[in-house]
């Protein structure tokens, strides 16, 4: 369980994304609630560097962002502060269910899928650098503490451009 900007990151940095080999990342979370309106939270899973504590610079997350009475997917990269693409899809999750996210890497572009069908894709502010798994929730704005829970957490790279799962 995961609630109120609790960030676990192991610190290893085991993955660079590669061209034509993909990284995977998949991550199954359970959403318990949706927003009362006044909210606004973000929560997180993929790859990412933490280049000091608590600031992460280069990073892969596939991401539920809660914003008012609003509840998106959205796939999230940058490569240095201010240098950051975010890619919003048209749906969202629902309460009391759970998703598993998987994130599709290489150097040209990340795509995210829920529950296997793609969200969001784009292909710019990719980042180069180390980066190992992340996950974070955190708050921005109202007072009323939310979680989410995460099952499982799987990152893998591909050797000669093949995945489990045939993606």
């Amino acid at each position: 369980l995961l609630s109120n900007g609790l960030n676990a990151n192991p610190g290893s940095s085991n993955y660079i994304l590669h061209a034509t080999n993909p990284t995977r990342v998949d991550c199954v979370v359970w959403i318990p609630v949706l927003p009362d309106g006044t909210q606004t939270y973000v929560s997180s899973c993929g790859l990412a560097r933490l280049a000091i504590q608590s600031t992460v610079d280069n990073l892969v997350l596939g991401q539920v962002i809660w914003n008012g009475s609003a509840v998106r997917w959205n796939l999230k990269s940058s490569v240095a502060a201010g240098s950051t693409t975010n890619t919003a899809a048209s749906t969202g999750p629902s309460a009391t269910t759970w998703y598993q996210i998987t994130l599709i890497m290489t150097t040209a572009t990340v795509t995210m899928f829920v529950d296997g069908v793609q969200v969001a894709t784009h292909s710019t502010n990719i980042p180069t650098a180390n980066m190992g798994g992340h996950i974070s929730i955190e708050k921005t704005a109202g007072t009323t503490a939310r979680d989410f829970d995460v099952d499982l957490f799987v990152s893998q790279q591909a050797i000669a451009n093949r995945l489990p799962g045939g993606i």
